[in-house]
């Protein structure tokens, strides 16, 4: 890629690892301590969105069995 610059963030899900950022610059850069900073919380909202969403999709999959299952 002739990338000369590279730097990666987690994103962890419910304790596991979940999928990754990744960034590549053609030009050198260091990344400051604040900005470093950022992207963690950055990586945990977008962590905790996530889980959030998967919650909500699975009480909504459980209501929607409840309601089946009392109409059967």
């Amino acid at each position: 890629m002739g990338v000369q610059a590279s730097m990666s963030i987690s994103i962890i899900v419910f304790g596991k690892f979940w999928g990754l950022v990744a960034l590549h610059s053609y030009q050198r850069h260091r990344v400051t301590f604040p900005i470093r900073q950022l992207c963690r919380m950055l990586s945990d909202s977008i962590g905790k969105n996530i889980e959030r969403l998967r919650y909500a999709s699975r009480l909504k999959r459980r209501t929607l069995v409840n309601r089946e299952s009392h109409f059967n």
